[in-house]
């Protein structure tokens, strides 16, 4: 049997997040987990949104607002 517990067209057996609709499968940290449904650095901020996945920022300060967060931002 083929399920698609989430109904993004990837059935479960093979999707890296079967919970979460992420058709696209996205890894940041090809850890396997996909990025809807992974905290990269454990900061409570799932990687598809957070702007520094892999170091610490739970507050997603961006001060130059380029995107990317402070902690990471060798800009800043």
């Amino acid at each position: 049997m083929c399920d698609d517990t989430d109904l993004d067209l990837v059935f479960d057996d093979t999707d890296n997040c079967p919970l979460d609709l992420n058709a696209d499968q996205e890894d940041f940290d090809t850890d396997g987990i996909g990025d809807v449904c992974d905290d990269s650095d454990l900061d409570l901020v799932f990687d598809d949104t957070d702007n520094c996945p892999l170091d610490v920022n739970p507050d997603q300060l961006d001060t130059d607002m380029n995107g990317i967060g402070d902690v990471c931002d060798v800009t800043t």
